[in-house]
C-alpha cells in the first residue's frame, strides 16, 4: 500500500498462519498509528476485538449498531459462575442485572446490574470458588440477532 487514507479489508486473515496473523496485526496497528482508516469486515470476533476500536453490527442489510468495543463488551456485562458450600435458593439471585440464571453444581448467570448488590448477597453464603469473565463478544453480537 501507499499511504492510503482509508483501507477496506475483507476477512483479512483467513488462511494465515499464527505467525503471519501477527505479522497482520503489527501492520494494521502501524497503519492505524499514521491515520489510516481502516474498514474491517471478520467473522472471527475475536479479531475485531483486537483490531477495532468500533464494531459495526449489519443486520439484515442494515446498520443497527456502531459502538466503541468496550462499551459495546460492557452492555453484554460479565459471565459469573459461583459454587458455594451451601444449598442455593434461585430466588435470591432475583437481582436487577442478573439474566440467564442456572442453578446446578454451580450457579452461573450473566451480571449487568451494581456490583456492591451482588457482593451483599454473595456475603449470606460460603463461597468455594468465584469465576468473573467477560461476556465474549460472539455473545454480544448474537444478542443483535435475538436468537436468529
Amino acid at each position: 500500500m501507499h499511504g492510503p487514507d482509508l483501507a477496506v479489508l475483507d476477512e483479512p486473515t483467513t488462511g494465515l498462519d499464527p505467525l503471519l496473523q501477527e505479522n497482520f496485526h503489527e501492520f494494521l496497528r502501524e497503519e492505524r498509528e499514521q491515520g489510516t482508516t481502516v474498514f474491517l469486515s471478520s467473522h472471527t470476533l475475536p479479531e475485531v476485538r483486537r483490531s477495532c476500536d468500533r464494531v459495526g453490527v449489519i443486520r439484515q442489510g442494515e446498520l443497527v449498531a456502531v459502538e466503541p468495543v468496550e462499551e459495546l463488551l460492557a452492555q453484554g456485562g460479565k459471565r459469573v459462575t459461583l459454587r458455594m458450600a451451601e444449598a442455593v435458593d434461585e430466588a435470591d439471585f432475583d437481582l436487577p442485572g442478573v439474566s440467564d440464571l442456572r442453578v446446578e453444581d454451580a450457579v452461573q448467570f450473566t451480571f449487568t446490574g451494581e456490583y456492591d448488590q451482588l457482593v451483599d448477597l454473595l456475603d449470606r453464603y460460603t463461597l468455594q470458588d468465584l469465576e468473573i469473565e467477560e461476556t465474549p463478544l460472539e455473545d454480544v453480537f448474537m444478542g443483535f440477532y435475538g436468537g436468529d
